[in-house]
């Protein structure tokens, strides 16, 4: 699986653009990354994916993407993305890893345990409650100093 990377400032930075470009823009960079194109986005299969391919001319005015004749070239947001050979080293390098055990398994972590005491203790309070405590004077266990 590959992710798409942007910065917490993309929005800020596509502000300017028609939200047609906007979703333009951002579904080509999902596309590329998902089929590792390198940031290359081939013309003749816009319509596979793209919502709004009509924008692309809006992305090439901008400088956002390039015309390169049959594709575009995603510029803006390119440095963020992994390229084809990264992921295809990284995928490869996690299936190794996975093959031989993986991660060690972790060491557990110390855990708090209160400990338990070999006989209980009651406390008895020295004074008695009168009734049931609740007769609305405040003072319904022993007599309390009133203000």
């Amino acid at each position: 699986m590959t992710w798409t990377k942007l910065s917490d400032d993309y929005g800020d930075d596509c502000d300017e653009l028609s939200d047609a470009a906007f979703r333009l823009h951002t579904e080509g960079l999902i596309w590329s990354n998902r089929k590792l194109t390198d940031l290359r986005i081939d013309k003749a299969k816009m319509h596979r994916w793209a919502t709004r391919p009509e924008a692309a001319p809006e992305l090439v005015a901008c400088g956002w993407w390039m015309d390169e004749g049959d594709h575009y070239l995603i510029v803006h947001h390119g440095r963020y993305q992994r390229s084809r050979a990264m992921v295809l080293k990284l995928q490869k390098r996690n299936q190794q890893n996975g093959a031989s055990g993986g991660r060690p398994p972790k060491v557990p972590r110390e855990r708090f345990s209160p400990r338990q005491t070999q006989q209980e203790t009651h406390l008895v309070p020295k004074w008695k409650p009168k009734g049931t405590g609740r007769d609305g004077t405040g003072q319904g266990y022993g007599s309390g100093v009133r203000n």
